[in-house]
């Protein structure tokens, strides 16, 4: 019989009530609840007695005949088999203790829907003995409509917390472990930036489809994302797991995601356990082998749940250690290749706490990372160093650079280089004596950042390295971005020290090298290893060869060994004298003579051996040459007769090099002018190209001894090979370097190209300029509108006219034009033709300097350039 309720929808009452005198009317007050409510007789076919209308609206139904079809007119499709069963066991213990009042069993299920899929609903079970009806089940049956996730019609998360909680009693029941699965799918944020948010969306339905499949759709759900869990007996997991990763690799055609999973099983020893706590468990399990793109699973295991305590304990008590001095400084020696001489230290930090005991950076650092607390631990060590470098100072040590790591979060945290400089300010300590560490990963997490934090670093005075060069992301790309002083070859090359490993350094040592970039090599415990790097020309060494990171103390003695066994390596080279007789050939044809002189020349020359096919001392007041290393045709030509050394070093070079490097080389090799060319720096360079293979070599004059004038009278010629493509970013980053020193922007516009490149400027031009080539006229307005003030503006933009410039700079060699910026600054802005093709002018260098801030004197004459010339043509470097 179907009955209406007062809002005239259709409630259910059985037929068979009729025959029963007054039972129509005893379910009439359950048709006003909120939620569902079935009504059903207690025998072994359950028949249903009553529905109210609330339950209709559950299920879906539209007519009286669909809940009849769905339900089959008992209670038994409503629940579960195991429901059926625990409710059967609890029907026949009732009737066993004389059918009194019964406690109210709770269950969550699925309830059949008109939709061919089941609702999550609550159900609330209990047993009545009626004097009418007889014995009688009662079930009230709640559903919420808005726990379920959208996307995978999993229940939300806080309904499968629920459902899991309840699942664990009945599971142990079975005499079966629980498991909480925990999974994720590797690179969902780069599938959907391939394939857009709909194809993940996709994905993410196949992979819970899977899902729904092994574990059925009630104990599975998307928490978010794609991070998904499950609950599930123990038994068969693993087998269940791989079948899954198997169907995930199949999805899409392949064009799919790996997964990671992680378990965790149910420890008696945890109980009673929250499912909240299992999937926390579970997840860490899951973020535990994150790193790895192929599908897996871990377990939650005491490894795990240590290092868990680890972490709980280092975040809880990094202050503490810092404040009471727990973490202490050590520091490792970094030494010349050549000479073992000590060039600087590395400073690293050691946790000796009084309840763990030695804490391994290995652990404690990644911790902090992680919840970006480096920038405590990393400002503590810059404090100490700082502190160390003021005591050894004060005990009349000589003090060498000290290096310092600064981690990708100490950006996000707080001002490195303010910071940084704040310090050495502080401790009245020279900049040069503090070099900045940044890793790669640190300056992949955010480019643009980074550039401008490096620079900063760079006009502010400090040394930056590349920490760890090699160990991630492309290597190449971020040397041609970045201007870093060192490179810091990962010591990863010196644990697997193969011969592959070798083909990889030496090309490093060779391209840092071409690219003005010192190199030291880490790791290195080995006299083979140490050989090797001495070899390709590493310039410096890092490793337990030479020392162990020691506390400030031991190391100070670890540098004072390192300097006397240099001592004595060079009162042993002193005793060489150079004889006709003592000459050697080398195994690669070149000839390797003793060298007599001081000491601490000696120690130079052998220091640089191996790196260049020629190295000759030259004394410019005797005009008498010494050969260190030289090939077979240059030491043909230094031997022949009597002739003028010039005239005889000339004639060995141009015999090498193609007729039209001659004039430029007459002018490089001038005896007459070296004097004054090495007065105010320590080098001047040149390249050739040679004319037997277009090969290019760098022809480098080292002063070795001055007069009272500062003039250099001794003189040491080196030559090399260089690669020729890298020869003009070196040019440039040579002469940007110096003119750093003076100007505060430097930038190139192409004449007929209009486009504008900046070589260096601030920060704040950065920003509204850009740092990538653009349109001239673009870069001009922006200029002109932020930087010039309104008084000057209209001169400026005169000055700036590149339609007339060619005309304007014709047969000069500059053109400058003094203006103000928006504070009421002097400036000198400063065009310097540049580049010439046919005898016309292409590019001109623009410089801007700010006259309120005057800096020294650049030591480079950029005026003396000629019609032809390109700038670094005239650039001598320091």
């Amino acid at each position: 019989m179907i009955y209406s309720d007062s809002e005239n929808r259709f409630e259910y009452l059985n037929s068979r009530l009729g025959e029963i005198s007054g039972s129509a009317a005893h379910f009439a007050h359950y048709s006003a609840l909120p939620g569902g409510f079935l009504a059903c007789w207690a025998d072994a076919p359950g028949e249903i007695i009553y529905a109210n209308s609330t339950l209709m609206d559950i299920m879906e139904c539209q007519t009286p005949e669909d809940f009849l079809r769905i339900t089959g007119g008992t209670w038994h499709r409503l629940v579960s088999d195991t429901d059926i069963a625990i409710i059967s066991g609890s029907l026949l213990k009732w009737r066993d203790e004389g059918g009194m009042s019964s406690d109210m069993f709770h269950f969550v299920g699925n309830c059949p829907s008109d939709n061919s899929w089941k609702r999550d609903v609550e159900l609330f079970c209990r047993f009545l003995r009626d004097e009418v009806l007889g014995d009688l089940i009662y079930f009230f049956i709640v559903f919420a409509r808005d726990e379920r996730d959208i996307l995978t019609d999993f229940p939300s998360m806080s309904r499968f917390l629920k459902l899991s909680n309840d699942v664990e009693s009945i599971i142990a029941r079975t005499g079966e472990f629980p498991a909480m699965i925990s999974f994720n799918l590797n690179g969902l944020k780069m599938y959907n930036e391939k394939y857009g948010i709909s194809g993940g969306d996709a994905l993410i339905v196949s992979f819970a489809n899977i899902l729904k499949k092994y574990f059925g759709i009630m104990n599975c759900s998307r928490f978010g994302e794609d991070h998904f869990y499950a609950y599930t007996p123990v038994g068969g997991l693993e087998n269940k797991l791989n079948r899954i990763f198997e169907e995930m690799a199949r999805v899409n055609e392949g064009n799919t995601l790996s997964v990671r999973a992680g378990i965790y099983v149910l420890d008696p020893e945890d109980a009673p356990l929250s499912s909240s706590s299992a999937c926390d468990k579970a997840r860490i399990a899951c973020d535990y082998e994150r790193k790895r793109h192929e599908s897996c699973f871990v377990y939650y295991d005491k490894k795990i749940r240590n290092e868990i305590l680890n972490r709980d304990y280092i975040i809880g008590h990094i202050d503490e250690a810092l404040e009471k001095e727990h973490i202490q400084v050590y520091y490792q020696p970094q030494v010349i290749s050549q000479s073992g001489k000590l060039c600087g230290y590395e400073a690293l930090a050691r946790w000796m706490d009084p309840e763990m005991g030695m804490v391994s950076p290995g652990v404690f650092i990644p911790v902090l990372d992680d919840y970006a607390l480096t920038y405590k631990l990393d400002l503590y060590i810059i404090e100490h160093v700082a502190r160390d470098l003021v005591e050894a100072i004060r005990r009349g040590i000589s003090v060498v650079p000290v290096s310092f790591n600064l981690s990708r979060t100490d950006f996000v945290k707080c001002d490195p280089f303010t910071e940084v400089v704040a310090i050495a300010e502080r401790y009245s300590l020279p900049r040069e004596l503090f070099k900045v560490e940044i890793t790669e990963t640190t300056v992949m997490a955010d480019i643009n950042k980074m550039k401008g934090e490096i620079n900063r670093f760079h006009e502010g005075g400090f040394d930056v390295l590349m920490d760890d060069f090699g160990s991630a992301y492309s290597s190449l790309s971020t040397l041609r971005d970045f201007e870093f002083d060192e490179i810091k070859i990962d010591m990863g090359f010196m644990r697997n020290f193969s011969p592959r490993s070798k083909a990889i350094i030496k090309p490093i040592v060779n391209m840092a090298k071409a690219l003005g970039i010192h190199t030291l090599a880490e790791g290195v415990e080995t006299q083979e290893q140490l050989d090797f790097l001495k070899v390709i020309g590493c310039e410096m060494i890092q490793g337990y060869y030479f020392g162990r990171p020691e506390p400030f103390e031991m190391a100070l003695e670890t540098g004072k060994r390192l300097t006397r066994n240099y001592e004595q390596m060079l009162c042993k080279s002193s005793s060489l004298v150079y004889s006709k007789n003592a000459e050697r050939a080398s195994d690669d044809g070149r000839t390797v003579v003793p060298l007599s002189g001081k000491p601490d020349q000696e120690s130079v020359f052998r220091s640089i051996a191996g790196l260049f096919t020629d190295i000759i001392s030259i004394d410019l007041r005797s005009n008498v040459c010494e050969e260190v290393v030289s090939s077979y045709e240059m030491h043909r030509f230094l031997d022949l007769g009597t002739r003028n050394l010039n005239q005889k070093l000339f004639d060995a070079v141009a015999a090498l090099i193609k007729p039209e490097y001659h004039y430029r080389l007459m002018k490089f090799l001038d005896f007459s002018t070296i004097p004054e060319r090495l007065q105010d720096v320590t080098s001047i360079s040149c390249d050739f190209q040679n004319v037997v293979d277009d090969s290019f070599f760098r022809m480098e004059l080292f002063s070795l001894e001055s007069n009272e004038r500062g003039e250099a009278v001794r003189i040491l010629y080196t030559a090399r090979q260089v690669d020729p493509d890298l020869i003009t970013a070196e040019h440039f980053k040579t002469v940007t370097h110096a003119l750093r020193h003076v100007y505060s922007a430097l930038v190139a516009f192409n004449l007929e190209e209009r486009t504008f490149t900046p070589y260096f400027m601030p920060v704040s031009m950065m920003e509204r300029t850009g740092v990538t080539s653009q349109p001239y006229d673009l870069a001009r307005n922006i200029f002109i509108e932020k930087f010039v003030s309104d008084k000057y503006k209209e001169r400026v933009y005169r000055f700036t006219d590149l339609a007339t410039l060619a005309d304007r700079i014709a047969d000069k060699r500059q053109l400058c034009i003094t203006y103000q910026n928006p504070a009421s600054e002097w400036c000198l802005l400063t065009y310097i033709p540049s580049k010439f093709e046919d005898g016309r002018l292409v590019q001109v260098l623009t410089a801007v300097r700010n006259l309120a801030h005057q800096k020294d004197e650049l030591p480079v004459n950029l005026t003396d350039l000629q019609p032809n010339q390109q700038i670094w043509d005239v650039c001598e470097t320091g």
